[in-house]
């Protein structure tokens, strides 16, 4: 066999060795058991949240968020879907209205390259089924996002939850919408005492 055929399959092996390498590297990964739960805040800001995909390509539905509820790191609670085992997502979408401001919100976020390998050695020191795990989203009215990765013992074991933070705080960017598709739920707001009567710039 010649130098220049030899040199030839060298550099074919090389292609393949790469193509699977960069294969391995885009790989969402291997499905784990967990729950989206999507909550809001802080008190006085709430949301309506149109549209949450994770990877582009799915997400729960959520609508109403926030408002009367804390806004702490985490948020105190939200809402449940549970959509079977599923990779860890790499990234964030998000199109939400703020009741209060009347103004329309969207963000994409990229989760930080490392967020794969944490939540994996999060699942290694709490194991399901013993333990139960969470992605959790904090959406509110004033444009802020938070993300955390959230477990906690599904049985007697003593433990309180354990948050894992993936995105501390991101701010959303105002785009156009027609606030009048929202009046209904807007002025419900209002009459539940959820938006205070003279609305003040958001906290910063």
């Amino acid at each position: 066999m010649n130098s220049a055929r030899i040199s030839s399959i060298h550099h074919l092996l090389w292609l393949a060795l790469l193509t699977a390498l960069a294969g391995c590297a885009s790989s969402p990964g291997p499905p784990y058991p967990y729950a989206v739960v999507t909550g809001g805040g802080p008190d006085g800001w709430p949301a309506w949240v149109e549209e949450l995909r994770f990877d582009g390509a799915w997400g729960p539905p959520v609508g109403g968020v926030g408002g009367d509820i804390s806004w702490d790191e985490p948020p105190s609670r939200g809402g449940l879907a549970v959509l079977g085992p599923l990779p860890v997502p790499r990234s964030m979408s998000a199109r939400w209205f703020s009741h209060r401001t009347l103004t329309f919100y969207e963000i994409d976020l990229a989760f930080p390259e490392d967020t794969k390998k944490r939540v994996r050695a999060f699942y290694r020191d709490h194991p399901p089924p013993e333990y139960t795990h969470d992605l959790m989203v904090g959406i509110s009215g004033d444009g802020r996002v938070r993300v955390w990765w959230r477990t906690w013992c599904g049985r007697d074991c003593g433990e309180d939850h354990v948050y894992l933070p993936i995105i501390k705080e991101a701010v959303g960017q105002q785009i156009e919408g027609d606030p009048s598709r929202y009046a209904n739920r807007t002025a419900q707001q209002r009459e539940r005492g959820r938006i205070p009567p003279d609305p003040e710039p958001p906290p910063r």
